[in-house]
């Protein structure tokens, strides 16, 4: 009778002290956008934590009491107060976070390959937000970037600090980046500028220096990194055109055109809003572009959409596609000093007609610890054909990237890892009937 009594008595303190725990729940949202935050870090006086999900919302259980709550995430001022849980209950309270003012406060992801503050970032980092893109009206993004303090691009290659940009044989010095993912040709490791979706960006950040370390020999004079953009709680459309005209050079002899000044127009088009767990943006652009140079030419149509489904709190999937139409003309040499500096000399002019895209699926997914699985491919075609010589190539590059990154809630320090691997084919006339192949894989590895 007394081992059943103590028994009862176990059963029934366990009971009790199952009993004495409630649930703190609520979501962290953006003070001025009212946009959920994700991975803000959620954090209790007796060391229970969280992390905020997909949509921002987080639940934690812990004992009845009352409790000081501390919430910060990362370029956004840290918000502290108390809260109430109830035996057996469950207490639930939305924060808003505001956003520190201040460039160092501008979240940045090059750097490290997770977000962190400008300001806390220990290499050289530009950034250009997007007021300035759009107030220079360029229609290229290498133009803007030349705004840039030690940002120089020289026949389509970025130099960075005097550094070498451009190596015949082995590609670019200086990463190009489209969210992350990797922006240089298959076939030379080329950067097309004109490919990347000016009227979609939110910001382009710059390393000035070497990043091999995590980016491979590509970085070895610096990255470029653009960033896209998502849409926000309410719907936003834009319509951009732009136009411009050469007018006749010092020396009038070289003018060739008459009345019929060359000219450049263009339009462009961005559309962004959210359908419940769903996220569109759509874009599109056109330019008809004549230059000073007779009868040299650029016409370029691209159009570009970015999804994103949230199937739950942890786990969200999207795919990005970017494709591009191009005819372009080049030529070899001039026809004379005297007054054919800007003609072409007969027979030189190389007509090219192009097309470009990529295709981006990702998967973003938080287990039940809070730690981010990150998995993202790219599909990268670039066919080139020209149509009065031998010249034309086609190239494709495939890539994969997984990523994993745990927060430790009782301190500061992140971990991020992974592994990244991508794979070129290469088929072009100036080589014959080869066909060419290239593979690379790495490990990576970083904390904070």
């Amino acid at each position: 009778m007394k081992k059943h009594t103590l028994t009862f008595l176990s059963i029934l303190f366990s009971f009790c002290l199952q009993a004495q725990n409630g649930i703190f729940s609520g979501v962290i949202l953006d003070s001025s956008t009212a946009q959920p935050l994700i991975g803000a870090t959620i954090l209790l006086d007796n060391g229970d934590g969280a992390s905020s999900d997909l949509d921002g919302s987080f639940s934690i259980t812990t004992e009845a009491g009352s409790h000081q709550v501390t919430v910060s995430y990362v370029g956004y001022t840290t918000w502290k107060g108390s809260v109430d849980v109830t035996d057996a209950g469950e207490v639930q309270q939305n924060i808003y976070l505001r956003e520190e003012a201040g460039l160092l406060n501008t979240i940045v992801v090059t750097g490290s390959k997770f977000e962190k503050r400008l300001g806390e970032e220990t290499v050289s980092m530009d950034v250009l937000k997007t007021d300035i893109i759009e107030n220079t009206n360029d229609v290229k993004i290498d133009q803007t970037l030349q705004r840039l303090p030690g940002v120089n691009v020289i026949d389509g290659q970025a130099n960075i600090r005097g550094g070498s940009g451009y190596s015949y044989g082995a590609g670019s010095r200086v990463l190009l980046l489209m969210d992350d993912l990797p922006m240089l040709t298959g076939d030379a490791a080329f950067s097309s500028w004109d490919f990347i979706p000016i009227e979609n960006i939110q910001q382009v950040e710059v390393i000035k220096g070497a990043s091999s370390a995590l980016y491979g020999s590509s970085a070895l004079n610096g990255i470029i990194n653009v960033r896209t953009a998502y849409p926000g709680s309410a719907p936003e459309t834009r319509i951009n055109f732009f136009n411009g005209v050469y007018f006749a050079p010092r020396d009038t002899a070289q003018k060739w055109w008459g009345d019929n000044y060359p000219f450049a127009a263009g339009a462009s088009f961005l559309h962004k809003q959210k359908f419940g767990k769903f996220d569109l943006v759509t874009g599109a652009y056109v330019m008809n572009q004549d230059s000073y140079l007779k009868d040299i030419y650029n016409r370029r149509a691209r159009a570009n959409i970015n999804t994103r489904y949230r199937i739950n709190n942890n786990l969200a999937i999207g795919l990005n596609t970017n494709a591009q139409w191009s005819r372009s003309s080049t030529f070899f040499f001039w026809s004379s000093i005297d007054t054919g500096l800007y003609i072409p000399y007969p027979n030189t002019i190389a007509i090219n007609r192009g097309f470009k895209v990529t295709v981006d699926p990702y998967l973003n997914y938080y287990d039940k610890q809070g730690n981010r699985h990150k998995l993202l491919l790219r599909y990268y075609g670039n066919h080139n054909a020209t149509l009065t010589t031998e010249q034309s190539n086609f190239n494709d590059l495939y890539y994969g990237e997984y990523q994993y990154q745990k927060h430790f809630d009782a301190s500061d320090l992140v971990l991020t890892g992974g592994i990244t691997g991508s794979y070129a084919s290469v088929s072009a006339e100036i080589y014959g009937d080869s066909l060419f192949h290239s593979s690379n894989e790495a490990v990576v590895c970083s904390d904070r």
